[in-house]
């Protein structure tokens, strides 16, 4: 395998007012994998803040802008293949509450559109026995936390996920 790449990422924690989250379906174009569930969210360009790009990634991935995020309430790092790259992903998450709303994807790139298949409200319920693979692995019992809890005070580690490696990119 190759030396891997290390990217940065923001994702957001998008949370409605019936505490459903916001996660969206991809795979690996490349290879032939069963697709996952992940929050929006991805690379830090060059020169931008985690913060600028949380805001980019979801205009991009959803259509919204000028949310109030909050946070950074977690990160972790995942080590994954993605479309034939090795990457080390270093992730800050960030938490905002929305109105629900019907996610629009016109701003996805050509990667996303490549690899990302649908979005969906999910409840914390559902969570808990998810049909495919949802990334973090720890988000339900995270998420419920936070709900229950507030934002912390300081950001901590929601830990890696499983050794196969699939990513949540």
């Amino acid at each position: 395998m190759s030396e891997p790449r290390h990217r940065p990422a923001a994702r957001i924690l998008l949370v409605d007012e019936a505490d459903r989250i916001l996660l969206i379906r991809g795979f690996d174009p490349t290879i032939d994998r069963v697709p996952w569930w992940f929050t929006p969210g991805g690379g830090v360009d060059e020169g931008e803040t985690e913060l600028q790009a949380a805001h980019r990634e979801l205009w991009e991935e959803t259509g919204l802008k000028d949310v109030d995020l909050q946070g950074p309430v977690w990160f972790r790092s995942a080590e994954f293949t993605f479309m034939g790259d090795h990457v080390i992903q270093d992730e800050v998450f960030y938490f905002a509450r929305v109105t629900n709303f019907e996610p629009v994807t016109t701003g996805w790139t050509d990667v996303e559109r490549e690899s990302m298949l649908t979005c969906k409200w999910w409840t914390l319920d559902e969570l808990d026995n998810p049909p495919e693979n949802i990334y973090p692995y720890a988000l339900a019992a995270e998420l419920r936390k936070l709900l229950r809890d507030g934002l912390p005070a300081e950001p901590y580690d929601v830990g890696g996920d499983h050794p196969l490696g699939t990513p949540g990119y």
